[in-house]
């Protein structure tokens, strides 16, 4: 069984920022902007007036500062609005990405308590299988029925009846999606299509090339059966469910919306065993 999957990297904490002196200075310089503006346009119509009546050397050199405190004027507000519009859209990423480290951390704790959950099954069975008496018992049980009755008791499938590889029964002939089951409880998926690997909405623990545009989608990760239903496969991708399947004989029925559907939505038969 692969390791599970280094949860660190989804622990990340909030951005250290200071959304309150961001927006201040943002404001700042709003403000230094439009004061510059307005002393411009006022500068503009004083030196109309001054020039009225006004030649000579003294005049031209006059005209030509005034040009360039306006240039200058111009390129000071171009260059106060770009830093207050910098300031806003640096929070605004700040913001984004703090709303996805808070994702993380809650996919990360879900993730947690279910691996947790996952150790106490684990252990439960433990003490379980200690009880070989009561455990003799049960398997002895159906035996007893038959011998009784003469009414046989269908078994249930075991873990290793699942070992093997599971192939998409298609309307048209065989088709390339194929699903093999390790005895070390792993599994490789190939081409499935993508209404089966993906959900509707990609989540961090999503198979990959879910995010992309394939048709099919290629994958590996760990398979168990459900609790207290031998008859339900589990396959899990980074701790999170992809599917569950039904089994019926040599057939596999998954289902993309619920199980408790009339009918599976693909049905994948055995194509070989170990």
């Amino acid at each position: 069984m692969t390791a599970p999957t280094d949860l660190s990297a989804f622990a990340l904490p909030d951005l250290t920022y200071d959304f309150a002196d961001a927006d201040s200075v943002a404001r700042a310089c709003d403000a230094a902007q439009s004061a510059v503006a307005f002393d411009s346009s006022s500068r503009a119509a004083l030196v109309l007036l001054g020039g009225t009546d006004f030649a000579g050397d003294f005049a031209e050199t006059f005209r030509a500062n005034a040009a360039i405190a306006q240039e200058d004027s111009r390129e000071l507000t171009t260059k106060l609005g770009e830093i207050a519009q910098g300031i806003r859209r640096l929070s605004e990423a700040a913001r984004e990405e703090n709303a996805h480290r808070r994702d993380a951390r809650a996919w990360r704790d879900r993730v947690l308590a279910r691996r947790a959950e996952g150790r106490a099954v684990h252990l439960e069975r433990g003490s379980a299988m200690v009880n070989w008496r009561r455990a003799a018992r049960v398997v002895l049980f159906p035996s007893l029925i038959v011998s009784l009755t003469g009414c046989t008791v269908e078994s249930q499938p075991a873990p290793e009846d699942y070992v093997g590889s599971w192939q998409l029964q298609a309307e048209n002939g065989e088709s390339p999606a194929r699903v093999t089951l390790g005895e070390d409880h792993t599994y490789t998926a190939e081409d499935l299509p993508r209404a089966l690997a993906c959900r509707l909405q990609i989540a961090a623990g999503s198979p990959p090339g879910c995010r992309g545009g394939s048709p099919s989608v290629s994958f590996s990760g760990t398979w168990r059966l459900a609790d207290g239903n031998p008859r339900e496969l589990w396959l899990e991708y980074n701790d999170f469910l992809v599917r569950r399947a039904v089994r019926d004989g040599d057939h596999l029925g998954f289902f993309v919306r619920s199980v408790e559907a009339p009918r599976p939505d693909y049905v994948f038969y055995r194509t070989s065993s170990t």
